[in-house]
């Protein structure tokens, strides 16, 4: 019976460590219109404006600690022209582009991977080996950290979650007031959080409000953002200090590098 016993809970470890969850990348909690200025930057000196591209779904490196592995600090944001992968944008401190073939050739399409920050490195991980993303092309992976990785993942790397939905990337050309001959290109849209209610409505009245359109639907921020023909520096203003008195916006903001800055403050 003792012997038995033992079989017994011998077979339900193997099992426990059989169901053990494989950790994958998490989704970007990063609203992709916050990198719109660089994209269409990249594409307009790199590409076929007039076709269409796309932002794909963007994910969250891995970091590891120790010997566990956590969430990364570093998103990466697929961009498409068609059904296409054409370059991918790491986004932290400072923003960087990678369109390598070899590189997009292994993140493109159902695979299998995991993006990890190593150091100054964001290396990625498939059933092949290690990928350089971003780093000293030299990099060799600690023989500590690969057995780590060895033993975490074997051969069950995870399907990730890169590039799952897809939203279109608007080229908008600048237009309307020109001050000194040059209008600000980010005066053409600005950034709206609403208060609860009922959202489309919402989003329909502020279309009405600043005569322009939404071009994006809700992202984790809770985020919206609105073009229209592109303003002179004091109508922009104006514009976020009015959008501000509205009683079903929460806050309005200006797009700046690529930052949502701190809203206008709201006055009753």
């Amino acid at each position: 019976m003792k012997k038995i016993l033992i079989m017994l809970l011998s077979l339900l470890c193997l099992c426990t460590g059989c169901s053990k969850e494989v950790i994958s990348n998490p989704a970007s909690k990063k609203a992709v219109f916050l990198y719109q200025e660089d994209a269409i930057a990249y594409i307009s000196e790199n590409y076929d404006r007039y076709k269409d591209h796309y932002f794909g779904s963007g994910i969250l490196t891995l970091k590891i600690e120790g010997k566990e592995l956590i969430d990364g600090d570093i998103d990466i944001i697929p961009v498409y022209e068609g059904e296409k992968m054409i370059f991918v944008i790491l986004g932290k401190d400072e923003i960087k582009i990678v369109d390598d073939e070899q590189v997009l050739n292994k993140l493109d399409g159902d695979k299998k991977f995991v993006i990890l920050q190593i150091e100054d490195n964001v290396c990625l991980l498939d059933a092949e080996g290690l990928t350089m993303i971003d780093g000293e092309s030299s990099y060799t992976l600690p023989e500590e950290l690969s057995s780590f990785l060895k033993k975490e993942y074997g051969d069950k790397l995870p399907e990730n979650l890169l590039g799952k939905e897809k939203s279109i990337i608007k080229m908008k050309e600048p237009k309307g007031d020109i001050i000194d001959g040059k209008v600000n290109p980010k005066n053409d849209h600005i950034l709206i959080q609403f208060e609860e209610g009922d959202i489309e409505k919402h989003i329909s009245m502020y279309e009405d409000f600043c005569k322009g359109k939404c071009e994006t639907g809700e992202n984790t921020a809770g985020v919206y953002i609105f073009y229209f023909d592109a303003l002179s520096d004091p109508d922009m203003n104006k514009l976020v200090e009015e959008s501000n008195k509205l009683d079903y916006v929460k806050a309005a903001s200006i797009d700046h590098e690529n930052e949502l800055i701190e809203p206008v403050t709201k006055t009753e």
